[in-house]
């Protein structure tokens, strides 16, 4: 935490500098090249979706050179900045992100004017104070949109406004003044004593602590700020941040001074995972907007996309252009674009074809269209909450064309999979390891569980476990690798408290007798070849799953042998994590590999649990599908492993369309875990080329 510095009134004087173009580019030289180094991307992307449909590809065009249609201004201060200890030099300048003052909130203080200057500065003497103590020596210029762009001038403000990812992205560090809130001296030491915890590596909440901290964390959510779009925007663009809030410097004093939280998302992280189910409950909407608004800048196009439209803008046409920042497409919005609901569908297009395949797997609102508010069948409105892994351009083959009503692609039709409940073996085995000490271990280990307390058993948890063992240990090896990744926060902070005890999960749920060796058949030898037991290898393995008597791929001993044991607590953890949140009740085999699934099949139906918008299931519920007219299938291009945990399998019907043809739509999405090969094999996977798929 920074604290400001107390300055004499009538100590500032500023001044407006437009910059040369070799300023111009040496402060922003590092933006420039990369807008340089990726313009083939950019007109590939450009080019594919102009292949798909040419009416969309007309809303976008390629970026010009950042600040290459409008000046760019510095404002400099004359006052003889404060050196701070500790502060990273760099020789650029410093941003400064705020919300605009108007009639519809009141700030805790008047904006500042400083004698001799022209205009008032847009923030408070106090924060305005704290920001130029943070300069560097040299004098150091600031940007502010309100003073550096002519506000009368709307060709320059236009021009601009496509220029703020790279000028944000540029500033040595941003400035956020938050000035509807302020904090007491109490406040402040909760929130310092808490920050510097995180700094240290841990964070040691007592119930009464924690209550404490959300609740003045709550309070610092709750400002005007963190409700704009272009805050949104500056945040997510900036490499650091200083979150700026007007405080009082004594116990009885008034507000007079001002403190800074440096990268206040990273903190907010780690507090949003403070796992006690009480906390979490009585904070449950705070820590959604968490997520919503810290969510990484590398997650999803379709995640960034859909949770700038959340947020509030003057003008409903900037949310294109944050979106298109934010994702770093290299893009700006043409003259003719549109701003109305088809503009959302032409963003997620235009990430589909940047790469971002999540599109086709999201589980969330049906996205609208038109004058009557048609609905898209195939394309969902992700959850502001629910991100997703970002994957790298190019997407892979298999898409014809698409538009607001239909999408034509590929498709693996799944058509004779066989769907098993867990057996009674695997909820047995299941029930009696989340009821064992060794579980408690875990749960405690990472705050699941309150030290004695007793544990009730989830039937979600219960039957994702089961589905698990049922799959196999080789299985689990393979899944593990991708589930981690969706849990890897939790999985990280508490290693070293469990570290020791992977062993004895795997022996409890897989293992049958000890033996001095691991012995798994190869196909060369047809004998069993022996791995002696040390560090790193796992004691003779009887498999609980007769699935994995088959396999004998030495690779996979090995993999099995050199990295699980001492990590198998977290495969364990992913699946208690997951079973609370994921109602896996099903698996399914495929020609070549396994999948566990939320599609549940029961007699004549499919029950998929309920709501979709996203899996923090209470207690469940279940849209219901008749099998007779359901159909299901996988697209093509995300067949890849690295979709494994994506909500992929399409459950479908036929329909006509418009023209009396044959086509389908889609009814749900739902998950096929672990899986990574789904291979056409004529029989149970088919492959259908250019389907359409209507909303």
């Amino acid at each position: 935490m920074l604290r400001s510095q107390l300055q004499h009134a009538g100590d500032t004087r500023h001044k407006i500098t437009k910059l040369t173009d070799d300023q111009r580019e040496n402060l922003l030289s590092t933006a420039i090249q990369r807008a340089a180094s990726s313009e083939g991307r950019v007109k590939d992307v450009l080019k594919q979706v102009g292949d798909w449909n040419p009416a969309v590809a007309e809303q976008f065009e390629i970026k010009a050179p950042p600040f290459s249609m409008s000046p760019l201004r510095m404002l400099h201060s004359d006052w003889e900045a404060v050196p701070k200890h500790g502060q990273i030099p760099a020789p650029s300048f410093v941003a400064l992100s705020y919300s605009w003052r108007t009639e519809e909130w009141s700030p805790v203080a008047s904006a500042y004017h400083p004698p001799g200057s022209k205009e008032p500065v847009p923030i408070c003497k106090c924060l305005w104070d704290f920001l130029l103590g943070l300069l560097e020596l040299g004098e150091e210029g600031i940007w502010i949109d309100q003073l550096c762009l002519d506000q009368n001038d709307r060709l320059e403000k236009t021009s601009a406004v496509s220029s703020m990812d790279a000028l944000y992205a540029s500033a040595r560090f941003v400035f956020i003044a938050l000035e509807d809130i302020s904090l007491t001296y109490r406040e402040v030491s909760i929130l310092d004593d808490a920050t510097n915890q995180v700094a240290a590596g841990h964070l040691n909440l007592s119930i009464a602590n924690a209550r404490e901290i959300f609740a003045v964390v709550s309070k610092i959510f709750r400002a005007r700020w963190f409700s704009r779009a272009w805050c949104f925007h500056e945040y997510h663009l900036s490499k650091i941040q200083v979150l700026a809030i007007p405080a009082a410097s004594s116990p009885d004093g008034p507000i007079d001074s001002a403190i800074g939280l440096v990268n206040f998302g990273e903190f907010t992280f780690r507090l949003a995972y403070f796992q006690n189910d009480t906390i979490q409950r009585e904070n449950e909407d705070l820590i959604h907007g968490f997520h919503a608004f810290f969510g990484g800048q590398d997650c999803a196009y379709s995640n960034i996309i859909s949770n700038a439209f959340s947020y509030d803008s003057r003008y409903p046409q900037d949310k294109l252009t944050i979106s298109l920042n934010i994702c770093g497409l290299g893009l700006s919005v043409s003259g003719n674009a549109l701003a109305s609901t088809e503009a959302r569908i032409y963003l997620l297009i235009l990430a589909l074809a940047a790469g971002d395949a999540t599109i086709l797997t999201t589980r969330g609102p049906k996205v609208q269209y038109g004058d009557h508010s048609e609905k898209t069948s195939w394309l969902c409105w992700p959850d502001e909450t629910s991100w997703s892994t970002r994957y790298d351009y190019p997407l892979p083959s298999g898409i014809y064309s698409l538009s607001p009503e239909h999408i034509s692609l590929d498709l693996l039709f799944i058509t004779q999979a066989v769907f098993r409940s867990p057996s009674v073996r695997a909820f047995r085995k299941a029930e009696a390891f989340l009821r064992s000490e060794l579980a408690d271990q875990i749960r405690v280990a990472y705050g699941l569980q309150e030290i004695r307390s007793e544990y009730v058993v989830e039937h979600s948890v219960v039957e994702t476990l089961a589905s698990a063992i049922d799959s196999g240990l080789l299985w689990m090896i393979g899944a593990w690798c991708r589930i981690r990744g969706e849990v890897v926060a939790e999985v990280e902070q508490s290693y070293d408290s469990v570290s020791q005890i992977g062993y004895a999960c795997l022996r409890s749920l897989f293992f049958g007798r000890l033996k001095g060796t691991f012995r798994i058949p190869t196909r060369a030898s047809k004998r069993n070849i022996a791995f002696p037991w040390n560090k790193g290898s796992l004691p003779g393995i009887r498999t609980f799953s007769a699935r994995d008597k088959k396999i004998n791929d030495q690779s996979k001993a090995r993999v099995a042998l050199n990295s699980l044991w001492t990590r198998a607590y977290e495969m364990l953890l992913c699946i208690l994590l997951f079973g609370k949140y994921w109602e896996m009740g099903m698996t399914v085999t495929l020609p070549g590999d396994l999948a566990i699934t939320d599609l549940h099949s029961r007699e004549e139906n499919f029950h998929v649990p309920a709501p979709s918008e996203h899996k923090l299931y209470g207690k469940a519920k279940y849209t219901v599908y008749p099998k007779a007219g359901t159909v299901l299938a996988v697209p093509r291009v995300l067949v890849d492993r690295k979709f494994a945990l994506s909500d992929r399998l399409w459950l479908m019907e036929s329909v006509e369309d418009g023209n009396g043809s044959g086509c389908w739509r889609v009814r749900e999405k739902v998950a096929l875990i672990g899986c990574g090969t789904i291979k056409h094999d004529g029989r149970t996977v088919i492959l259908a080329k250019d389907q359409r798929v209507v909303g």
